[in-house]
């Protein structure tokens, strides 16, 4: 599936495969792909988050939608 972060005003584009699910509470992933000029961006968010309180953060917001329909919405 595709994987869309969205974190202090920085936008990162993933290929995953979710491997567990957790009673709709949560999700482990396995990256599979991301654009070569992600990479940069996706070090300096995980770098980020290493180092701010959760407090900082929002919910996430998880779009259930499948590709195709989103990918024709956007066009």
């Amino acid at each position: 599936m595709r994987l869309s972060l969205n974190i202090f005003d920085i936008g990162v584009a993933l290929k995953v495969q979710v491997t567990y699910i957790a009673n709709n509470l949560g999700m482990d992933v396995e990256f599979q792909e991301i654009r070569q000029g992600d990479r940069p961006r996706l070090d300096y968010l995980l770098h980020q988050l290493k180092t701010k309180s959760i407090e900082e953060f929002a919910k996430p917001e998880v779009v259930t939608e499948p590709l195709r329909a989103a990918a024709a919405g956007a066009g």
